[in-house]
């Protein structure tokens, strides 16, 4: 998703992250803008995605499956499995 109005920033790296940048988008044929925005797309998804597996994982912490839903759970594994031809 492209954005009509664009900010200019400026943004300090230690050389070596520099160098990787350039080497980066030189071999992509990219812009460093672009390398950046896409890089940091990345990195907020990733965050994103990070913080729904902590929110799931603190609810069933606080809610955990009781043993009939584990029972039935296996059970139905075990129906699903035992259909699956394995040869």
């Amino acid at each position: 998703m492209k954005s009509k109005l664009a900010i200019k920033i400026g943004v300090s790296l230690p050389a070596e992250l520099h160098k990787a940048l350039e080497d980066a988008r030189r071999k992509l044929g990219k812009t460093r803008s672009a390398l950046l925005q896409e890089a940091l797309k990345e990195w907020l998804e990733a965050r994103r995605l990070e913080q729904m597996v902590r929110r799931y994982q603190d609810g069933y912490l606080a809610t955990p499956e009781s043993a009939e839903e584990i029972r039935a759970a296996e059970a139905a594994a075990g129906e699903l499995l035992a259909r699956e031809d394995w040869s």
